[in-house]
């Protein structure tokens, strides 16, 4: 129960997503938000050292970096670009930026599945001709014209040997967190929804919509914004 390090490169901030570890164990990557991806070296008994820190490109402005995800290979490290509603693509072999791919509105989380990213848009689809929106750092997110709420969400599924979106699934509102499960199914948090999007990858659509309330009848407000496994294969 004790505190057994404290990490903090450069002093910089961490990010509101984004840390995951090597399928070998023997490192770490994190987002901070201020443009970086470190990666660190883990010890056997689970320590930290500071391997490298990968700068994103300035030419891509201020990008509010956070969900990332390996490739199965673990050759390229895929990072959320909050702010420029794309994924940079980073290889772990020279720890270089090589491209970005697009995406829409304010992604936030990632997971990868053999061939294929998986990315939620906190913003939403992206804005036609006659939908009222309202700017978000920059970017016009479809909203309620009343609250001012964001009325899409979306994922965005890239083949990652195209590097290009092949489809973008309509989920619930605000997603935030996504897990790739053992099952093969993926389950996506909608924070504005109270609810959880079951994903079945295989046939590119939501196959179950799980309501997540603190109490029977309860209002608006759980924000589920985060998802793991138990070892009893429970969801949490």
């Amino acid at each position: 129960g004790t505190i057994k390090q404290q990490f903090s490169p450069a002093k910089a901030n961490a990010s509101y997503d984004g840390v995951i570890y090597s399928k070998d164990g023997t490192h770490l990557y994190f987002s901070q938000d201020n443009g970086n991806v470190v990666v660190a070296d883990v010890a056997t008994g689970g320590t930290l050292t500071l391997n490298t820190t990968i700068q994103l490109p300035a030419g891509l402005g201020t990008v509010n970096n956070g969900g990332l995800a390996l490739s199965d290979d673990g050759k390229a490290l895929y990072v959320v670009l909050n702010m420029a509603n794309s994924v940079a693509v980073i290889d772990l072999t020279t720890n270089q930026v090589t491209g970005t791919i697009p995406v829409q509105n304010a992604p936030a989380s990632i997971v990868v599945i053999g061939q294929f990213a998986y990315v939620t848009n906190q913003g939403g689809r992206t804005a036609q001709i006659g939908d009222f929106t309202v700017p978000s750092a920059g970017t016009a997110i479809v909203a309620d014209p009343a609250s001012a709420f964001s009325v899409t969400g979306t994922v965005s599924v890239i083949d990652l040997q195209t590097n290009a979106v092949v489809e973008n699934i309509h989920v619930g509102l605000q997603p935030t967190a996504i897990l790739a499960a053992a099952n093969g199914l993926i389950y996506v948090a909608n924070t504005n929804s109270d609810s959880i999007s079951v994903i079945d990858p295989s046939r590119g659509k939501v196959i179950n919509t799980l309501r997540i309330k603190v109490y029977p009848d309860a209002p608006l407000g759980s924000f589920p914004n985060g998802l793991a496994f138990t070892s009893r294969n429970e969801l949490v």
